[in-house]
């Protein structure tokens, strides 16, 4: 018979924990045997996170103890964030993926340069006397 239990982490958690630290988070391990209680504690830029690690999407998406005490987080206003890996933690402390914002910022300079183009052009017909 054992007298006491052994928590366990997921398998993505030291990643997950490599690559907030490495953006600057600072991060605190939560007891995984308390009975529902996330598994990180971060903070970034001033702001506190909950973050629930989960080693795949069925486990993510499974009921039980976690999930009633996450619904209480999350009724609290503490919404707790289910991550799955490196990206998700990071997204979900506010860092946007590096994908997304080279094609957002790139979807903007293509419009500033064909706005130009158009108001160069127009300045070219009208010094030749070509109206629209």
């Amino acid at each position: 018979m054992r007298r006491y239990r052994v928590s366990r982490r997921d398998e993505g958690e030291a990643a997950i924990v490599a690559a907030l630290e490495r953006v600057g988070c600072s991060v605190e391990r939560l007891d995984a045997g308390t009975g529902g209680l996330p598994d990180l504690l971060v903070m970034r830029a001033g702001k506190l996170f909950l973050l629930e690690v989960k080693s795949n999407a069925a486990a993510a998406k499974r009921k039980g103890v976690t999930a009633d005490r996450q619904a209480l987080f999350r009724r609290r206003g503490w919404p707790v964030h289910v991550v799955l890996t490196p990206a998700d933690a990071l997204r979900a402390v506010g860092f946007v993926d590096m994908q997304s914002r080279a094609e957002s910022n790139g979807a903007a300079a293509r419009a500033r340069i064909e706005a130009e183009v158009e108001r160069l052009e127009s300045d070219v017909r009208a010094a030749r006397g070509d109206w629209p």
